[in-house]
């Protein structure tokens, strides 16, 4: 089961996983195993702790918010979520995307923005 989670169940997630961002909001949609379909968002000007982690080849995830309980993160984005599952906000990043640093520096601008007004 542990095997499965690390290797297809994250390969899964990866190739059904869109990420949007508008003016206002990101949205993240998933598609599960199961079949059903995943709908979250996130207000921009409610974001905190926006950080970013990148790798050598340009791929990396764009990470907000913060967890209610201490080591639930160890776990994200790594094939085994579920063992943390309630224990945080399960939308809390944009993850494995190519070019991090260009959709960090957009979270930025429109969070920036909407503070100004």
């Amino acid at each position: 089961m542990i095997f499965w989670n690390l290797k297809v169940g994250r390969k899964w997630k990866k190739e059904n996983t869109l990420y949007v961002i508008t003016n206002k909001r990101l949205i993240r949609f998933f598609k599960t195993i199961f079949g059903n379909n995943d709908f979250s968002t996130k207000f921009i000007d409610t974001l905190e702790n926006i950080s970013i982690i990148s790798n050598r080849s340009g791929i990396g995830s764009v990470t907000f918010g913060s967890y209610s309980f201490p080591f639930a993160g160890m776990y994200e984005n790594t094939g085994l979520d579920f063992l943390c599952y309630g224990m945080s906000d399960t939308f809390r990043g944009f993850y494995d995307i190519h070019n991090p640093s260009q959709v960090y520096e957009k979270i930025l601008l429109i969070k920036n923005s909407k503070s100004v007004q």
